[in-house]
C-alpha cells in the first residue's frame, strides 16, 4: 500500500449493535437494523458478497438479520445476478458492473459474508458513489430477473429503500459536480448455469427461523419470488465475445486532475476524497486561459489518435451528454437560490450547521416536539397529507434522497434567476 491509499483512508467510527426498534423479538431470535462481526459492521440494506461452496462471490442484500439464542447470526434478502448467470439475447448490452435483482430470496449466515459491495439505481450510478466502498465493488441495477420465468423486467418503483434510527452510521455519499455518462457493452463469455444459491458456506438449516408468506413478499413490484433453496438452471446460451469500442472522450480538465491530484493529496493528507476533489477543480479554474488552451488541446489531439486507430461502426458513434445548462434549484420554503453543481444545493440546504432546513427549523421555545414538515414545493408528502418527521434527522434525509437528487434541469444562461450562485471556489 502506497503513501496516497495511506493518506485517503476512511477515518473508522463507532458503529454499535442497534437491535430495531418497531420490531418485537421472536421468541429467541433480536433483529437488528447494525450489527457488528469480526469482518466489519453491516446495516439493512447494505449488499454484500457471500461465499458459496464452489468458491464463487456472489451478491445479496441484508434485508433483515437476526441472532438466536446460541448466538447465530443470520441474515434474509435478495440476490442480485450478473449477465452471465442468466439467460439473454446475445446482442444485449450491458452497463459496466451491471446486476439484476433477482425473484430469489434466501436466508444465510451472516458469517458467509466476505465483504460490502454498493448496488446502485442508475440515477444515482451517474450523480454519486459511496466514499468508503471502492469503484471495483459498485454495481449498477436498473432491472430485476424472473428466475422462473428467465425474463429480464424493468424496475419501475427503484430499489427498496431502508430507514435507520439515529444510532446507525449511514455510508457518506460524495455527488459528481457533473453526471457522468454510462456506457453499454456485451458481456464477454457464455451465460452459465446457476447452481443453488442457498449452499453458502456455514449454512444451517436447522438454526434458520420460518420465514412466512408475507416475509417473503418483494417490496418493489407486487410478485412473489421463488423459494431460494429451489435450484433454477439457466440455459446456455452462446454470447458473442467480440467487443464493440468504446471511445472515452479526454479533456483538458481530465488530464490537468491526473498531473495535479497525487501532489494534493501529499499537500493535505487528513482531507476527503470530496475536499480533494474540489481542491483540483478550483485549481483548474483558476489556470490562466492560456495554459487550459494547452491542456484542451493535448486532450483533442488524443481523441484524434484514438478515433483514428479504432475501427468505424456501422452507426455514428456516440456524444456524450452536454451538461453544462445543467442547473440545481432549491424549491424549499420559497427559495430561489439556483447552483452550477448538486454538491452546492446541499450545502445550502442541508449543511451543517447553517443549511437552509436546519435554520428554518431551529429549535424556538414553544415549538411542538416531531412538528417536521417538508417545505419543498411541491412534496408529494404534502399532496398525501403525511404525518411531519419527528426529528430533523429524518427530514434531512428525506430531503437528500427525495429532492435533491431530482433538482436539476437544464436552463440556459439567459433564463436563469438572479440568485443563481457559480461554482465555489
Amino acid at each position: 500500500m502506497d503513501n496516497d491509499d495511506v493518506s485517503c483512508r476512511a477515518v473508522e467510527k463507532h458503529r454499535p449493535n442497534v437491535p430495531c426498534p418497531d420490531t418485537p423479538s421472536d421468541g429467541n431470535l433480536v433483529y437488528y437494523e447494525q450489527f457488528n462481526l469480526p469482518g466489519g459492521s453491516y446495516k439493512i440494506g447494505d449488499c454484500v458478497y457471500v461465499r458459496s461452496e464452489n468458491g464463487r462471490q456472489l451478491i445479496a442484500r441484508i434485508d433483515k438479520m437476526w441472532e438466536d439464542n446460541s448466538k447465530g447470526a443470520f441474515f434474509h434478502g435478495p440476490w442480485f445476478v450478473t449477465p452471465l448467470e442468466i439467460a439473454h439475447p446475445p446482442t444485449r448490452l450491458f452497463h459496466k458492473q451491471e446486476v439484476f435483482l433477482s425473484s430469489i430470496e434466501d436466508t444465510n449466515p451472516l458469517l458467509s459474508v466476505t465483504g460490502r459491495c454498493y448496488v446502485m439505481e442508475l440515477r444515482d450510478y451517474i450523480r454519486c458513489r459511496p466514499t468508503e466502498i471502492p469503484e471495483k465493488d459498485i454495481y449498477v441495477c436498473e432491472s430485476r430477473y424472473l428466475e422462473v420465468e428467465r425474463q429480464i423486467r424493468k424496475i419501475t418503483k427503484g430499489l427498496k429503500k431502508f430507514i435507520y434510527s439515529d444510532l446507525v452510521m449511514e455510508d457518506e455519499i460524495y455527488f459528481f459536480k457533473k453526471p457522468i455518462t454510462a456506457q453499454k457493452t456485451e458481456a464477454n463469455g457464455s451465460p452459465q448455469v446457476l447452481a443453488c444459491k442457498s449452499k453458502v458456506l456455514l449454512s444451517s438449516d436447522s438454526l434458520l427461523p420460518k420465514t412466512s408468506d408475507a416475509e417473503m413478499e418483494d417490496s418493489l413490484d407486487g410478485h412473489t419470488p421463488s423459494v431460494g433453496s429451489v435450484e433454477t438452471p439457466v440455459q446456455n446460451q452462446t454470447v458473442s465475445t467480440k467487443k464493440k469500442p468504446i471511445r472515452r472522450l479526454v479533456t483538458g480538465y481530465i488530464l490537468y486532475a491526473g498531473e495535479v491530484r497525487k501532489s494534493i493529496i501529499t499537500k493535505n493528507p487528513d482531507s476527503s476524497f470530496g475536499d480533494i476533489s474540489r481542491m483540483v477543480g478550483t485549481e483548474w479554474r483558476t489556470l490562466p486561459a492560456d495554459v487550459k488552451a494547452e491542456y484542451e488541446e493535448r486532450a483533442q489531439k488524443i481523441n484524434e489518435e484514438t478515433a483514428a486507430n479504432q475501427p468505424k461502426e456501422d452507426g455514428p458513434p456516440s456524444v456524450p451528454v452536454s451538461m453544462e445548462n445543467m442547473v440545481y434549484e432549491c424549491l424549499f420554503d420559497k427559495c430561489d437560490f439556483q447552483f452550477e453543481t448538486q454538491q452546492d444545493l446541499l450545502e445550502h440546504l442541508i449543511g451543517e450547521p447553517n443549511g437552509h432546513v436546519q435554520q428554518k427549523y431551529t429549535v424556538l421555545e414553544g415549538q411542538e416536539v416531531g412538528d417536521f414538515h417538508c417545505l419543498w414545493h411541491n412534496c408529494s408528502r404534502v399532496k398525501k397529507n403525511a404525518a411531519p418527521f419527528q426529528n430533523l434527522q429524518r427530514l434531512v434525509r428525506h430531503c437528500r434522497e427525495v429532492h435533491v437528487k431530482a433538482s436539476g434541469r437544464c436552463i440556459l444562461p439567459a433564463d436563469r434567476g438572479k440568485k443563481f450562485c457559480f461554482y465555489k471556489s
